[in-house]
């Protein structure tokens, strides 16, 4: 290993290893240390995981690839000794999935120095976001799917922690539940895809499984049901339809995780995989995928049009943008799935984090009433309760029309870029398939509209208008002024997520996608197709959404009211309840009649069998009692008393065994003759 290669090493595995720091130091503390020192020991760690994960790609560049192995495990196959290693691949796309990974949860640590202050179960938070972090960074790095697989499910672990957060809540703990045995079900296929392809190939390594593919020795009918089971496998992490209904539930999280949950951990793993393994995917499962997707991305959205659990809507919107990146992979343009993931990755953040700030600010005027024995029902996270906040928190305000700018998808935003490339992909794919190919662009390209308006009504309700928390209850006014978002630990990483929506970081042209750096990186043959039709018809549905929902301006809400939980969007299309009845209802059914039956029956038998079983032990025993006991004891008795008869001769008198001898000689003597005149 050269010298650049050895500080290479160094720079990537020391962001690796940092944020496993952080967990095991901060887990092993515990309450030994102050809340503050935890936060501030935790946030700076994840700065030099940042810094190391930037020198890393400054040092190394984005052209060329690294490999590392440690050797893991050796077993013999016939004469030949098969070694298998620990495989971490360094190139461009994974050191710019470092940075970003790094870069959103050190902005999420730092945020989090005032959205967690002295909130319960502290002690474990910021050890569970390290462990996060480290779990996604493993991920990343992997160049074995067997690791690949460890790190996959280490994000699901670490993400199970975090959403049941507050553990005492009800919500939050079958929310974490949901969210980890819907995953589970999904993981089942990849553990299928994974062992399918070690029978195939022999070897879990990247570079040998591609160099199989290529050499065109796998069958086209393995080649297919390895793609599917890969693409089922990452469904549930994607979110995508039916395997989706956890997402929105997964907001009983911390807000400032939900932020690093949908940014640039556990559903964007998903999404990277499937960039990773283009290679395994063939072009009936790239149809498969490019339908689903764009159901995803269409059907996902609706749901936040209806809502008003501002969280809720921005969880919606993930599941519809993560639609849109399944549905680019499946029109055989990952470069631009994985161009949106990492814009996505940043305006998504800027809108957890501006829309955490308003909740942040409600919460504490309901605690301050609270602490004044004014007990007001109010939910922070309802919308109903807000309006007029932009007066109140200009800056939150101003990052918040950044980075739904850039989710729409106007001009001179990041998101408006990545959209379009996803956009042209989709046109030429279906120009390519034609028939039901053309429901994938028709629901891209209607998702923008309903996009444009979810985002700009949630905008709309939180910021602009008049005050609606005055419609509430023991409402103050002195309360709520004294309430201001200004701490430099929210702000700072609202602005920098909001510079980091701007199309300048991607592109030199603010208009064209094919001056995007990043859609080169992850495929030098990758040509991005430049249409301006399918962009002015983009902007036109952006604008129309925009229009209408600035056009439904609410004037006067029942804050009060409560929300209708039945219709088909607050259900989310009864996705649960389907479930529930072809899947859980089932299962739970049969698990009583096996219960029963092992109940009634099996124990039945059982309890007979131990019952005889008794039975037989108190026979034998009564036997050994009466017969084998009283056979010994009859034995000792009878010993006992002979040996007694005859203890009388036996006692050392010499007189009197001359006196026994003579008896006996006379009895001898008696006894011949008998025989000798009787006999």
């Amino acid at each position: 290993m050269t010298a650049h290669d050895t500080i290479s090493f160094i720079l990537v595995f020391a962001s690796v290893l940092l944020p496993l720091l952080s967990f095991v130091g901060l887990f092993i503390a515990g309450q030994s240390i102050k809340e503050t020192s935890r936060s501030i020991s935790a946030t700076a760690i994840l700065f030099l995981a940042f810094a190391a994960s930037v020198g890393a790609l400054v040092y190394s560049g984005v052209s060329g690839e690294a490999y590392y192995s440690i050797p893991w495990f050796a077993y013999l196959s016939g004469t030949e000794l098969v070694v298998h290693t620990l495989s971490f691949s360094v190139n461009g796309v994974s050191l710019i999935m470092l940075v970003i990974v790094a870069f959103i949860s050190f902005l999420v640590h730092l945020y989090s120095y005032e959205y967690m202050g002295h909130k319960k179960n502290h002690v474990m938070y910021y050890p569970y976001l390290g462990l996060f972090t480290f779990s996604m960074m493993v991920f990343v790095l992997s160049h074995n799917l067997l690791v690949t697989f460890i790190g996959w499910e280490l994000i699901g672990f670490s993400s199970y922690l975090l959403i049941g957060f507050w553990f005492d809540k009800e919500t939050a703990s079958r929310a974490a539940s949901k969210a980890f045995l819907i995953n589970r079900v999904a993981d089942v296929f990849f553990l299928m895809a994974l062992l399918l392809v070690f029978f195939q190939v022999g070897s879990f390594d990247l570079n040998t499984i591609k160099l199989f593919y290529q050499n065109g020795s796998m069958l086209d009918s393995t080649a297919f049901s390895i793609g599917m089971l890969l693409f089922i496998g990452c469904m549930a992490k994607t979110a995508q339809f039916p395997l989706n209904s956890w997402l929105p539930d997964a907001m009983e999280g911390p807000t400032p995780v939900s932020a690093l949950l949908h940014a640039a951990t556990m559903v964007a793993a998903g999404v990277y995989l499937l960039v990773k393994l283009d290679f395994m995917l063939t072009p009936d499962v790239r149809l498969f995928m490019a339908i689903v997707g764009s159901l995803t991305a269409f059907f996902g959205a609706l749901p936040a049009l209806t809502s008003f659990n501002s969280k809720k809507i921005l969880a919606y919107s993930t599941i519809s943008q993560l639609g849109y990146m399944i549905a680019a992979i499946g029109c055989s343009a990952s470069p631009a799935a994985f161009f949106h993931l990492i814009t996505h990755a940043f305006f998504k953040a800027g809108l957890f984090l501006s829309v955490g700030a308003v909740i942040h600010a409600l919460h504490k005027v309901h605690m301050k009433l609270a602490h004044e024995h004014r007990f007001v029902q109010m939910d922070p996270l309802d919308i109903r309760i807000m309006g007029g906040l932009s007066k109140k928190m200009p800056l939150v305000f101003t990052a918040y029309l950044i980075t739904a700018s850039s989710l729409v998808g106007l001009p001179f935003f990041s998101g408006f870029l990545s959209k379009e490339s996803i956009l042209n992909a989709m046109f030429t794919f279906a120009s390519h398939y034609q028939g039901i190919a053309w429901i994938v662009p028709a629901l891209g390209s209607i998702t923008v509209l309903v996009t444009a308006y979810y985002v700009s009504r949630l905008g709309i309700w939180i910021f602009l208008g008049e005050s609606r928390l005055k419609e509430l209850k023991y409402y103050k006014e002195e309360i709520w002024s004294k309430v201001k978002v200004n701490q430099p630990v929210i702000i700072v990483p609202l602005i920098l997520l909001s510079i980091a929506s701007f199309f300048f970081l991607f592109s030199t042209h603010p208009f064209h996608a094919s001056h995007a750096w990043l859609l080169l990186l992850s495929a030098t043959n990758y040509v991005q197709s430049e249409d301006t039709a399918v962009m002015i018809l983009s902007l036109s549905f952006v604008l129309i959404g925009i229009a209408i929902a600035l056009g439904r301006i609410p004037k006067m809400v029942d804050v009060h009211a409560i929300e209708n939980k039945n219709n088909v969007l607050t259900r989310f299309y009864y996705i649960d309840d389907i479930i529930g009845a072809i899947v859980v209802q089932p299962l739970l059914k049969t698990s009583t009649v096996i219960a029963t039956v092992d109940k009634k029956a099996l124990d039945g038998i059982v309890h007979g069998i131990v019952y005889a079983t008794v039975i037989k032990a108190h026979i034998i025993a009564w036997f050994d009692r009466v017969f084998v006991d009283g056979v010994i004891s009859f034995m000792v008795y009878s010993t006992g008393k002979f040996g007694k008869a005859f203890r009388v001769i036996q006692r050392g008198n010499v007189q009197n065994y001359l006196f026994w001898v003579l008896v006996l000689m006379l009895l001898v003597v008696i006894w011949k003759f008998v025989q000798a005149y009787w006999m």
